[in-house]
């Protein structure tokens, strides 16, 4: 009798399963922030498109308060973590944010800390110093 097939068969059973590979949500975008979260509470914003942030291909972003142009700079979008990981670089500060972000439909929430170049959160609780914000996604017509 040939053991081979059932040895295979054992073999393959009990092997790890091949890692599925993880790809950061498409966060490429314009993005209206919608409010924050505070001691785990979504707190709406008094005026809405106060605040929008351009996130284009190629890695760069800018961000537009009251509909002028605030700020540029570049993002880096780690794909291998979950939360989703994006360095943002702004042009104004020396230091990168190192944030995480999701995507549930057309609703991004971002978490980072208040200073650029702290540590990067693990988590989407709002905290001392730490911010969340919470973005729809405008629908191009």
């Amino acid at each position: 009798m040939n053991w081979f097939p059932a040895i295979g068969l054992a073999l393959a059973i009990g092997a790890p399963l091949p890692k599925e590979k993880v790809e950061a949500p498409n966060i490429v975008a314009e993005w209206v922030a919608t409010g924050s979260i505070q001691d785990d509470e979504f707190i709406p914003l008094a005026e809405p498109k106060i605040l929008v942030l351009e996130i284009q291909a190629g890695g760069q972003f800018r961000t537009l308060l009251n509909g002028e142009e605030s700020d540029v700079g570049t993002y880096k979008v780690g794909s291998a973590k979950r939360p989703a990981e994006i360095d943002l670089s702004f042009k104004s500060e020396s230091k990168p944010y190192l944030a995480i972000f999701k995507i549930e439909k057309d609703t991004l929430t971002l978490s980072h800390e208040y200073e650029p170049g702290a540590k990067r959160p693990t988590n989407f609780k709002s905290a001392d110093r730490r911010i969340v914000t919470t973005f729809q996604r405008v629908k191009k017509e």
